[in-house]
């Protein structure tokens, strides 16, 4: 496999000029507008219905996987919101999931749904629904995110042994390992483009802002983690090539390098998402834009429930054009579910009403080039 030969460059070796930072404070700069193409209010039924969503994963078709930590499987509606089937179950036996993962992904046929618990790529067949198999991850690094471009399939997480963050394979050895049970010891583990120091250097951080971001484009890599308010421009050897700053406008930011480093471990330390927003989303357009999702949230111990507010916001690749913090329309009956695809954003909200709690997915097209911070189209 020839990426494993590939170099790993980590941020301290880097010499790259600094960030391109378009303003550290935006408050004026109003965010992207978002123009509401799509909503669908799923069909739920008794057996079927989202009771934990953690990932909303768009299938070219129009219909949506839906990773569900309640019922540990992953939920399948068509473009109408009709049910369709269920991928998996709770349990450890084959085809099923220990704690079905935020991380999966949809080529063609494939459908591939991480196990965090398991340490796991479970397969299956988007028509059929039938199982595949499972190839392994490696324990030192909970994958994130996967992407697929052409046959490629890029992985993102923060692996400690090295401090690395992304990994490809291809599609075709993927499935081969998982039809073969993984008879060569195939393992996907991020091997390339070094974690920021704050990572290695403080447990803290590591616990609480883990998260890597991915997208893939050309020849490029796009890549964003919590805990840093540089998104990182690379080639697919993993060498930066540049470094944006998306400036802060409307959302909280992060804490300075300084007070990241000084977390100590307590339970206090939960805090810290009541101070700032992080990344969650990142996304290239054809266009030569970057989208991004970034999260506050608000954690209240007692309930121990978090809740969540989001805002998007654009730039071009070389950090002009700043749009910063458009807030997502979204509701507070529990915590949102927010997929980038390019231009396009899709938000799976569950609302209160007469009958109960529904779930709605909703699809807005972002216009970067429209600095407006409205919502076109969307009401109630």
């Amino acid at each position: 496999m020839p990426w494993q030969n590939r170099a790993v460059v980590g941020l301290a070796a880097l010499v790259v000029g600094p960030a391109t930072v378009p303003h550290q404070s935006l408050s004026a700069q109003l965010g992207p507008a978002l123009i509401l193409e799509d909503s669908v209010i799923l069909r739920e039924t008794d057996d079927h219905y989202v009771g934990q969503p953690v990932s909303l994963i768009p299938v070219g078709d129009g219909s949506f996987l839906i990773a569900d930590g309640f019922s540990n499987s992953v939920l399948h509606f068509d473009s109408e919101g009709r049910y369709n089937k269920t991928f998996g179950r709770k349990g450890r036996d084959r085809g099923e999931f220990a704690f079905v993962s935020s991380a999966g992904f949809v080529a063609r046929d494939l459908v591939g749904i991480g196990d965090d618990h398991a340490h796991e790529l479970e397969l299956f067949e988007l028509g059929s629904g039938r199982h595949i198999g499972a190839v392994a991850v490696s324990p030192s690094a909970l994958v994130d995110e996967y992407v697929v471009r052409g046959d490629t399939l890029w992985f993102a997480g923060i692996n400690t042994e090295g401090w690395t963050s992304v990994g490809l394979t291809t599609l075709n050895e993927v499935v081969s390992a998982a039809s073969s049970a993984n008879e060569d010891g195939f393992v996907l583990s991020p091997d390339l483009l070094g974690a920021p120091r704050v990572y290695s250097e403080n447990e803290v951080v590591m616990g609480v802002l883990p998260k890597v971001s991915l997208d893939a484009f050309e020849d490029r890599l796009l890549a964003g983690f919590a805990a840093s308010p540089r998104l990182l421009v690379a080639n697919s050897y993993g060498a930066v090539l540049d470094s944006v700053e998306m400036p802060v406008a409307r959302r909280r930011g992060l804490l300075s390098d300084d007070d990241l480093h000084a977390l100590k471990p307590g339970p206090e330390v939960t805090g810290i998402f009541g101070q700032v927003s992080y990344l969650v989303k990142v996304s290239h357009t054809s266009n030569g834009f970057i989208n991004t999702v970034h999260q506050e949230s608000n954690y209240d111990p007692a309930t121990r429930q978090m809740r969540g507010t989001f805002f998007v916001s654009s730039a071009r690749v070389d950090g002009e054009q700043p749009c910063p913090d458009t807030l997502v329309p979204t509701s507070d009956a529990g915590l949102p579910e927010l997929t980038l695809e390019g231009d396009r954003l899709h938000v799976l909200d569950q609302r209160l009403g007469d009958r109960g709690v529904r779930t709605v997915i909703r699809t807005f097209r972002i216009d970067p080039v429209n600095c407006t911070g409205g919502i076109v189209g969307a009401e109630g």
